[in-house]
């Protein structure tokens, strides 16, 4: 029983030090050459990197939609309505309705941003 967990005990500091890519004296382990997996550090950091991009997702999406909106409410020019008024609107009780739809796209485009800026 002694020699099972001495074994154990050797075998946990080599598999620590395959995780890590360190050895116990310090030094790199070079990755492994008789195989065409990498070492167990290096998956872990590409694995680490895929779930910080996974996790920074909602600040950065946040971050894109809280611009687009001060820029255009500031601006006084949201996307579509802007380009009516460019355009120039329409004139009459179809110039209202049609202004109010352009509205009514342009919260749509408030309302799904974060959406669209996740993808």
């Amino acid at each position: 029983d002694i020699r099972d967990f001495e074994a154990m005990n050797r075998s946990s500091v080599d598999a620590l030090e395959d995780i890590v890519g360190v050895s116990r004296l310090g030094k790199n382990i070079p990755a492994n050459t008789d195989s065409n997996l990498p070492s167990t550090s290096v998956a872990l950091k590409k694995a680490g990197e895929a779930w910080a991009q996974h996790v920074l997702e909602a600040p950065i999406s946040w971050l894109l939609s809280a611009a687009y909106i001060l820029i255009t409410v500031v601006s006084g020019f949201p996307i579509f309505y802007g380009l009516l008024t460019l355009i120039g609107p329409p004139s009459g009780q179809s110039g209202e309705i049609i202004t109010r739809f352009i509205l009514v796209l342009d919260s749509a485009v408030y309302i799904f941003l974060p959406l669209w800026t996740t993808m």
